[in-house]
């Protein structure tokens, strides 16, 4: 090869690629080695890389031998050291969708730790090549806008699909908040091509259906969040349904809203880094960008960290000079933050002042003024930011909590959500009073995950979720997954092991709590509470012993009774195992027969004679109908 000529040379790539194809594995292993050594020696110099790539990616599919494909990889990995540029936009043209050899040579161009940034990079520039949707103008796009469209359309699949490799992982965390801002804008580039969701007229039949590129943007930003330690909130957007927000338009904006609130709740620490962002994003010549930065500023503003790197009067003159900005929203936001308390101290004993008559309207009898009344105190409370309540948080609470178990759906929802806000507003610096409220309101909370309103358990979950972390509780993060997606027996008894480990003071209360829950109109809330009942007699019998008289035995025995006619038969096992208990604790105080308490004949021995002391086989039963739980 020292001898030949720069088309020479050419002509013996292409004859070596070619040579990828053939059927003879040993021609196939020869052919990746010399293009492996050739582009090793002489790949500097080579002036149709944008063809070379395009002819791998062709020929990588029919490659069957697994060493020739690495050679193969290897060769492009070592190609990108000096056409990464060439070979990122051949990459795109085939990169929608991104099928699996697509993927192979993105992961090959960042196979070196150098190179991977540098790719990331290119992919940034790209993705933020957005050309005016289709439908701007009566002719459409231009082909050249439209190759951009496509191309930082597909930009988005590669980034998407890169967070989840070894290769880029470092990249992807060095670049969190350049990522963070261009995937947010993206999304309402997206949503402002108003693209078909569902795939087109015959995909669907022929099984080529790929997602589109309103679920692509999304899933994007809900990886970055996850696969770069950000989880807690991820949290904070997955248990109250926020994602839904990312879909539409119209509610994009308050979706954006509460990812920033989310870092700021949590104490983000990249919340610095995203802010040193923001004043060149206000400058840019895209509206979207300055739109998605201006939301995401009036959220840090009730962020110390913001100060830190971007002192008040540099805030107060960026917020001041967006309200000459062409567009509209972006000068409406500006004037909204320039409102904020940070620049008007004044505002925190006003807003505070107001709090009361609110208060007292929560006992009026319109259910959508009641619900408008509690929207408004949630509001207050995140205007007040870090100026606080004080006194006027424990009485919040209590009204709030009292209407959690009112009759309407609507109401039931808001209160909780209410009483959320609450505990977020008022983490860090929360006094005595407002803990015992939290440690009292878990039970309910726990149970109204299966309230009958979809709502209210969305809200119940997101609300017993903050009040975990304003206790400090441990396993945060398993309680965030069972809370999210767990179902079943398994997940109920983890949620009520958690609970009972963390607030052992408090058994007492909490079983009493559960108790009173089974007089409930709603059956399901009967259901988990006799589970939790059912739980603590067999874990803590002692505990249980003080807080049950003689009626709520009765009371107790009717309840396991009705769960043994239901439709699932791990909760009907586990009712006849209680019920075989109380029978026995029962007849042993009053000197009956067990089966003279329900009429029945025991559907399975006696397993314990005392409140005090269920035996220890007893107990490995219920470790065999919880899995689960023994895992944990």
């Amino acid at each position: 090869m020292k001898h030949l000529t720069l088309e020479e040379l050419t002509d013996l790539i292409w004859a070596t690629i070619n040579g990828l194809g053939s059927t003879g594995p040993c021609h196939v292993q020869a052919a990746a080695d010399m293009l492996l050594t050739m582009i090793r020696e002489h790949g500097a110099k080579l002036d149709t890389v944008v063809n070379l790539g395009r002819a791998v990616y062709l020929q990588l599919c029919s490659i069957p031998v697994p060493r020739a494909k690495d050679n193969v990889l290897r060769a492009i990995s070592l190609l990108a050291r000096d056409h990464a540029p060439q070979l990122v936009a051949t990459f795109l043209d085939f990169s929608i969708p991104l099928d699996s050899h697509a993927f192979q040579l993105w992961r090959a161009l960042g196979a070196e730790q150098p190179m991977s940034c540098q790719v990331l990079a290119m992919l940034l520039a790209w993705l933020q090549e957005r050309p005016l949707p289709i439908g701007a103008s009566d002719s459409g796009p231009q082909p050249k806008e439209k190759k951009t469209y496509l191309r930082s359309l597909a930009a988005m699949n590669a980034l998407r699909e890169l967070q989840f490799t070894r290769e880029f992982k470092e990249a992807m965390r060095e670049a969190y908040p350049q990522l963070l801002l261009a995937l947010l804008t993206q999304i309402l580039y997206v949503l402002e091509l108003n693209l078909p969701e569902g795939p087109q007229a015959g995909q669907e039949a022929q099984g080529a259906a790929s997602p589109s590129p309103q679920s692509t943007s999304l899933e994007a930003l809900k990886s970055l969040l996850s696969t770069t330690g950000h989880w807690q909130d991820f949290a904070h957007l997955e248990l109250p349904g926020t994602w839904a927000l990312f879909t539409t338009i119209h509610t994009y904006p308050l979706a954006v809203g509460l990812l920033a609130r989310a870092m700021v709740q949590n104490c983000c620490r990249q919340i610095e880094a995203v802010a040193c962002q923001l004043l060149p994003a206000l400058q840019s010549q895209e509206v979207r960008a300055r739109k998605v930065s201006m939301l995401i500023l009036n959220e840090f503003l009730y962020s110390p960290a913001l100060l830190r790197v971007l002192p008040e009067q540099t805030a107060l003159t960026a917020l001041a000079r967006s309200l000459r900005d062409p567009s509209p929203e972006v000068r409406v936001l500006s004037l909204q933050g320039l409102g904020n308390i940070l620049f008007h101290p004044e505002k925190g004993s006003l807003l505070s002042r107001q709090l009361p008559p609110f208060l007292d309207g929560f006992f009026r009898s319109s259910e959508p003024v009641v619900v408008r009344l509690m929207g408004t105190v949630s509001d207050t409370l995140h205007r007040l930011g870090a100026h606080g309540l004080g006194a006027q948080s424990l009485s919040i609470a209590i009204n709030s909590r009292s209407f959690f178990e009112d009759e309407r759906d609507g109401i039931r929802a808001a209160a909780v959500a209410l009483f959320g806000d609450l505990v977020a507003a008022m983490a860090g610096r929360e006094p005595r009073s407002l803990r015992t409220q939290v440690q009292q309101s878990l039970v309910p909370l726990l149970l109204h995950l299966e309230d009958r309103c979809p709502a209210v358990a969305t809200q119940a979950k997101f609300t017993y979720y903050r009040c975990a972390e304003l206790l400090g509780w441990q396993l945060r993060h398993t309680l965030f997954c069972s809370l999210a997606w767990a179902r079943g027996l398994s997940a109920r008894h983890f949620l009520w092991a958690c609970l009972t480990s963390c607030s052992q003071e408090e058994l007492g209360i909490h079983f009493a709590q559960a108790l009173s829950c089974l007089h409930s109109c709603q059956r399901r809330i009967k259901t988990r509470a006799a589970l939790f009942i059912g739980y603590t007699l067999c874990y803590h019998p002692r505990a249980a012993s003080q807080a049950v008289n003689d009626s709520d035995k009765m009371l107790l025995l009717r309840a396991f009774e009705d769960l043994k006619k239901g439709p699932e038969p791990g909760i009907r096992e586990f009712a006849t195992r209680q019920l075989s208990l109380l029978q026995e604790v029962a007849a042993d105080r009053s000197g009956l027969q067990p089966s003279s308490l329900t009429g029945q004949t025991p559907s399975a021995p006696p397993v314990a004679t005392a409140w005090s002391a269920p035996p220890r086989p007893h107990r490995a039963r219920w470790h065999n109908i919880f899995p689960f739980e023994r895992k944990i």
